[in-house]
Order: structure tokens, then C-alpha cells, then sequence
């Protein structure tokens, strides 16, 4: 637990960034900690070990494509609010305007 609090200090505005700009990645992020919470309720310590790990590799996605949404709109030069994740053709675009493919990040 301390290590996914440790990504979740260091995360500098990710899991912010996602609640608006990355659906996917916000209700995965919601999914896994639902599950801590049902294992922890069940006082089930193998599903509680199994979805914190799921969690904190959630946290490392999130971390991860964060930074890439960060390089994008640095290269764009535009605001990190600006920049959203479309999922569709797994590419990040620039909300309100046309889109702009970048790598893929998963």
C-alpha cells in the first residue's frame, strides 16, 4: 500500500487528468478500487492481495500515459486539460479541434 501511495503522490495531477480526459482509463481506475474495497468487505485477504495488485498496476498506466498526454501537449503546446484520450483509434486528440494522432500508449 505504501508504494501506491507513493504513485499516487508522485502522480502530479494524473488521476485528475483522467476523471475528465481519459474515460477508459478512469472507470478501469474506479473498477480496481471497487474491488479493494468488495475484497476488503468480504475479509477475503486473496482477493484483497490480487486486486491491490491489479490496482497498482492500474496506478502504473495511469502514471504512464500521463506523462505521454503531458509530452503531447507540450509538443502541441497547449494546456494538459486540452489533451484527451480517444480510445477509438487509441490515440490522443486535442478536445474541440480535429484530431491529432500520437503513438500509441498501451
Amino acid at each position: 500500500m505504501l508504494e501506491i501511495s507513493k504513485l499516487y503522490i508522485g502522480s502530479d495531477g494524473a488521476l485528475n487528468w483522467i476523471e475528465t480526459c481519459n474515460k477508459e482509463l478512469n472507470d478501469k481506475h474506479n473498477k480496481t478500487a471497487k474491488k479493494i474495497d468488495e475484497s476488503f468487505k468480504a475479509k477475503n485477504m486473496i482477493k484483497l492481495y490480487d486486486a491491490i495488485d491489479d490496482f497498482k498496476s492500474t496506478i502504473i498506466e495511469i502514471v504512464h500515459t500521463y506523462a505521454k498526454a503531458k509530452e503531447f501537449a507540450k509538443i502541441h503546446n497547449i494546456n494538459i486539460e486540452k489533451v484527451v484520450w480517444d480510445e477509438t483509434i487509441h490515440s490522443f486528440k486535442i478536445s474541440g479541434n480535429d484530431i491529432i494522432e500520437h503513438e500509441q500508449v498501451k
